[in-house]
């Protein structure tokens, strides 16, 4: 499907790896022009290399600390907050801009690999605590915020998606 990405600026954020990681490759696929931040640059270029090699655009790269106070002012902003992108969309909507919210839940990432690092583990807890029974993976997460940031859903503007 062609979701008219091409040519669109977009901004992932914890892009080094997992569901930002995802996202971007997404993006990219798409058309995409892309700047990628987080805080380890070594994986920021490797995914611009991996991004590059595949024929899409070179993403730009932001080294950046998002905990870190003065971080998103130097980074254009990061929708951590489900009231402020609510608010937002408010406010840009007119302008055919979307912002929406994504609440990752339960996602295969290195954190719950840390937590839960056998395999019976991440059994036992998603079976007990995830209604699919199972951990999503960051890639089945990507396929909707690439499609949130397409204008083939331009009207789904101030959501919190799951």
């Amino acid at each position: 499907m062609n979701l008219q990405l091409e040519g669109k600026t977009a901004l992932v954020t914890g892009a080094s790896q997992g569901i930002g990681r995802a996202i971007a490759k997404g993006l990219a696929r798409e058309g995409s022009n892309i700047a990628i931040v987080a805080r380890r640059i070594a994986l920021l270029e490797e995914l611009a290399n991996e991004i590059e090699l595949s024929g899409a655009k070179r993403p730009v790269t932001i080294e950046a600390d998002l905990s870190d106070p003065g971080a998103p002012a130097r980074v254009a902003a990061k929708a951590a907050v489900h009231a402020w992108a609510k608010g937002l969309s408010r406010e840009i909507a007119k302008h055919n801009i979307t912002i929406n919210s994504i609440q990752p839940g339960r996602i295969l990432t290195e954190q719950i690999r840390r937590r839960d690092p056998t395999e019976e583990d991440r059994q036992s807890f998603s079976q007990a605590n995830i209604p699919a029974g199972r951990f999503g993976e960051p890639e089945e997460l990507a396929v909707l915020a690439v499609f949130l940031s397409s204008p083939i859903a331009g009207y789904i503007t101030g959501t919190v998606t799951r």
